[in-house]
């Protein structure tokens, strides 16, 4: 079973959100998830979209900001 999907980046193609966002993952196991980083927030709508194809975004419980650049935690 996945556990673990790129759900945004900045110049990934499988997961374009905007330019300047580091890449992004969904952790989900099938009942919970976390985000891990969030991103600038410029390209939240494409982001939240990728989140939207593995589970309910409301279903998640948290996100982890692996450090406090703009590119990782600017969508929080």
């Amino acid at each position: 079973m996945d556990s673990v999907w790129l759900v945004g980046s900045g110049s990934h193609p499988e997961a374009l959100t905007d330019p300047h966002d580091c890449r992004c993952y969904l952790v989900w196991d099938g009942t919970g998830g976390i985000l891990v980083d969030t991103g600038t927030g410029l390209g939240a709508r494409a982001w939240l979209a990728a989140v939207a194809e593995v589970c309910d975004p409301a279903a998640l419980t948290g996100a982890v900001v692996a450090r406090h650049h703009a590119d990782h935690a600017g969508g929080a």
